[in-house]
């Protein structure tokens, strides 16, 4: 019954331990607790069973002496230690476990009253029905599901989703169930990898906030509301400041005022883009001017990308903040100010009749329901609205050139993203933007429309995907759960047309989506620049000086941490490489919004750089790992090195392969970082030492990579009559 207001999505404080730090710090100082609470843990492998209360019932899950007995065998065979912790509430005698073997510890709230700073020195959780389970997803190890009465919890006590649901459908009712499926789950990847994948699916659906700062947002939250009534956290070396105003027109900026001494610099400061204000003034009166469009990548000055910004140094207003500003075209901007440090968040340029849940609610239900006459024009989207770059980017280009006249519409997440020349940008959600994707003739996409589109009669969809295939993909993923799988068949009946590189990507492509549509083998639009762009005008953007050598580090993502891009450190990794090499760090799209860029000394993130074909023109190498770049990038005939240093678990564990690698690889495999840094130092030598390889392997991925991929695409377009 709390109204929406009072309701705050902060993330959970007690969580920020399992996020901060690096996975060996947050490892060794939950091992070091632990151990200090159970005894000595040596090298073994740490299960925990946290199971819930049962509202003052005894607990089903207390073992009998043959369980204790089987439980003590199993720990024995796999050099594992169990520790029990029962709830604070529960009703049940676990001491005889401890007694029956050395393995099984217990801990106890009294000796240990917070368990989550424990977590991630666990490599399994057991639990029933438990909130922990949503904490422990966090750390993305496996949970097994151990739950004896389901059907009388759930009868009795209840649940907010199907247990089913909630435990990935793996839940057993017993120990002797349960002492096979940990006997599973050490022998088969296949089953380690479906609890690993469930852990992921609960972190994503519970935690908002994956960044270790759920404490400080609920400490602003009620600074906000308390104002002046209370006191605020010490701001460090913030710097207090009178006003600060919103400046509209041609060029907005934010105009910032104080007294005082003036900061040596001023900048706001996002994940993707970093904004520099002027500053002027006397010594005891200073004011800042920061423009809020800025060029990135030698672009048009454009609007921030969507997000949160600090200030930087840290600003505390002694004034009341601004109140939100719609800026129509750029974003809307919110300002956070009350008593605690300000801050700022850019979000898209929605109208009032636009922007909210509800009303988003009421333009779908129109567009459902709308019989929209057809439009002879193309709405193309590129990674869910957040580049203008792929296969889409060079079919809009080629489109350009052959017919002019026909109208060429881009979906984007916000106003920061650039489109090409001569097309219309919609800001996703916007009335145009429904209006476009229900009577344009072709739909051009390189990933998934998602549940928001519904298909008319007259229009195509063309699906230009984003790249032939290492990593398993779609139904052919083991452990699929039924969910997913019914997606993925209901986004595959969406597509009228399939582009596939090869022959290759075209079988995997049927197999991997039972899709029996027509598969265009046309090779890869977005590819045809890197037999035809121009490299030292990209090198020019980048800034990069002559003679210096460009590597591109460009991995795939991790299914259990989608967040990061750090299997490499770039910047040692550069540092040990000495003078004369400069790298360019790519990460794949889905770390684009949660991630950060890197900030090192001979190092480049261009992870938000608009079109990666350009990135390959530049590179005098590519270094990858799974990624679908090692397909595009051998259209250069340039050397590739790759980096592999959780080969067996991502084969085996988090995604699996189509085919073996490394007997064909057209470049060295490196394990470890220093064996990359002694291949790259050997670089003139690579090409001479694969060139048997390299030519087997671009005769099968790019028998068609020619340069004239997208003019063939958009021939067949209009030979068709798709457009008119």
């Amino acid at each position: 019954g709390l109204a929406a207001e009072r309701v705050v999505v902060t993330g959970d404080p007690r969580d920020d331990v399992l996020l901060i730090g690096t996975h060996e710090s947050r490892r060794g100082a939950a091992r070091a607790l632990l151990g200090s609470s159970v005894g000595e843990l040596g090298d073994a492998k740490l299960l925990l069973y946290a199971p819930t209360w049962r509202d003052g019932e005894h607990d089903p899950g207390v073992p009998s002496t043959a369980e204790w007995h089987a439980i003590a065998s199993y720990l024995d065979a796999a050099n594992a230690l169990l520790v029990l912790r029962p709830h604070p509430h529960s009703v049940g005698d676990y001491d005889a476990g401890p007694a029956t073997s050395p393995r099984i510890r217990m801990l106890a709230a009294v000796s240990q009253n917070d368990i989550t700073p424990v977590l991630p020195a666990i490599g399994l959780l057991i639990t029933d029905y438990s909130s922990i389970a949503y904490d422990f997803a966090l750390t993305g190890r496996p949970i097994a599901f151990f739950a004896p009465d389901a059907a009388h919890y759930e009868a009795t006590r209840g649940l907010y989703e199907p247990y089913e649901t909630f435990s990935g459908g793996t839940a057993v009712a017993s120990w002797t169930e349960l002492l096979k499926l940990l006997t599973r789950i050490d022998r088969d990847p296949a089953t380690l990898g479906a609890l690993q994948r469930h852990s992921e699916r609960l972190a994503t659906e519970c935690h908002t906030f994956r960044d270790g700062q759920s404490a400080a947002r609920v400490y602003t939250e009620i600074l906000a509301r308390l104002g002046a009534s209370m006191t605020a956290l010490p701001a460090g070396d913030s710097i207090t400041v009178e006003t600060i105003t919103l400046e509209d027109g041609d060029t907005p900026a934010l105009r910032i005022q104080g007294s005082g001494d003036a900061p040596a610099s001023l900048a706001l400061v996002g994940s993707r883009r970093r904004l520099a204000a002027s500053i002027t003034g006397s010594a005891a009166r200073w004011s800042a001017v920061l423009p809020l469009l800025a060029s990135r990548w030698g672009n048009e000055a454009s609007a921030p990308p969507s997000g949160r910004y600090h200030f930087e140094p840290p600003l505390t207003l002694a004034g009341s903040a601004p109140t939100p500003r719609l800026l129509p075209g750029l974003f809307r901007v919110t300002f956070d100010a009350a008593e605690s440090v300000l801050s700022l968040t850019f979000s898209a340029p929605l109208t009032d009749n636009e922007e909210g849940r509800q009303q988003q609610a009421r333009l779908e239900t129109a567009y459902r329901a709308t019989d929209y006459a057809p439009l002879n024009a193309a709405f193309f989207e590129s990674f869910y609205g957040q580049t203008a770059s792929g296969n889409p980017l060079a079919l809009d280009r080629a489109l350009a050139v052959a017919r002019p006249d026909i109208p060429r519409y881009w979906g984007v997440r916000d106003a920061s993203v650039a489109v090409p020349d001569g097309a219309i940008a919609l800001i996703e959600g916007s009335e145009e933007w429904w209006r476009i994707r229900g009577s344009a003739r072709l739909i051009v996409i390189n990933d998934w429309l998602r549940n928001r589109y519904r298909k008319r009669r007259h229009q195509t969809v063309l699906q230009t995907w984003h790249g032939t295939m290492l990593k398993k993909l779609a139904l052919t993923r083991s452990g699929l759960r039924l969910r997913p799988a019914l997606a993925t068949l209901r986004e595959r009946s969406r597509w009228s047309i399939l582009l596939s590189q090869n022959a290759y990507a075209t079988r995997i492509f049927r197999r991997a989506y039972l899709y029996r549509g027509p598969v265009w083998e046309e090779g890869y639009p977005r590819n045809d620049r890197l037999l035809t762009g121009d490299a030292t005008a990209v090198r020019a953007k980048l800034g990069i000086a002559d003679g210096v050598k460009v590597l591109l580090y460009a991995p795939t993502w991790r299914d259990d941490r989608p967040d990061h891009v750090d299997h490499l450190d770039v910047s040692r990794f550069t540092s040990e490489l000495g003078e004369g090499y400069v790298t360019l760090i790519r990460g794949h799209s889905r770390t684009l919004q949660p991630g950060s860029d890197v900030h090192a000394g001979g190092v480049i993130d261009v992870t938000s750089y608009p079109d990666i074909s350009e990135l390959f023109l530049v590179a005098d190498a590519l270094i990858t790992d799974y990624s679908s770049v090692m397909f595009d990038f051998s259209v250069t005939t340039k050397p590739i090195f790759f980096f592999t240093p959780d080969l067996d678990r991502y084969r085996e564990v988090l995604r699996g392969f189509y085919f073996d690698l490394i007997p064909v690889a057209p470049g060295p495999v490196a394990h470890t970082a220093e064996e990359l840094v002694a291949l790259v130092r050997e670089l003139p030598d690579v090409a001479s030492r694969y060139a048997d390889k390299y030519v087997a392997w671009r005769a099968k991925f790019n028998p068609r990579d020619d340069g004239h991929a997208a003019e063939r695409v958009i021939a067949r377009v209009l030979r068709e009559g798709i457009l008119q």
